[in-house]
């Protein structure tokens, strides 16, 4: 089967939405937010997900609508911002590795604690988001090497300029 859809994966705030959005302009594809996807479909923010359902049960929705997104884009292409832990299921990682080019960002720890300062991230609240980070990248990292047919390094690259790079290096299929 031929993969025309792009995901992008890596740590929460390495920018895959906002890569992800210039990424599907760039393309002329639609653009899906793999957790604004599961927002709209539970009718609730992510952080009331987790305070109801656990990451168990977030986790379990999260597969649910990559299932959905993985059929889908055997259809009609599309550019996937994933969720950072969007990796560690097994049967998530081979729906990326059976309909989608994916795209490890790469962001050192400490610029990804840098970046979620603002954000609502139940994986990271309380305590030092540095130490997370490194964490979540510990935990992590094989998932997303496990899954990347690119690996791309954020450092110094803005949100346009890391979409065009990814544009120039996954071919473009009919």
């Amino acid at each position: 089967m031929s993969k025309t859809s792009i995901a992008l994966a890596g740590l929460p705030a390495s920018g895959k939405s906002s890569v992800g959005r210039h990424l599907a302009q760039l393309r002329g594809l639609p653009f899906v937010d793999l957790d604004e996807e599961i927002e709209r479909t539970a009718g609730r923010i992510i952080s009331e997900i987790f305070a109801a359902e656990g990451e168990a049960g977030f986790r379990a929705r999260e597969s649910e609508a990559l299932g959905r997104l993985a059929r889908e884009a055997a259809q009609s292409p599309l550019v996937l911002a994933l969720g950072g832990g969007a990796v560690l299921a097994e049967g998530n990682r081979a729906l990326l590795r059976e309909h989608f080019d994916t795209v490890w960002l790469v962001l050192e720890p400490e610029e990804a604690a840098r970046r979620s300062e603002d954000g609502d991230r139940p994986l990271l609240a309380g305590g030092e988001r540095v130490e997370r980070m490194r964490r979540l990248l510990a935990e992590r990292e094989s998932y997303y090497a496990a899954v990347a047919d690119l690996v791309l390094d954020r450092a110094g690259l803005g949100a346009r300029e890391t979409a065009e790079r990814i544009d120039g290096q996954i071919p473009r299929r009919p």
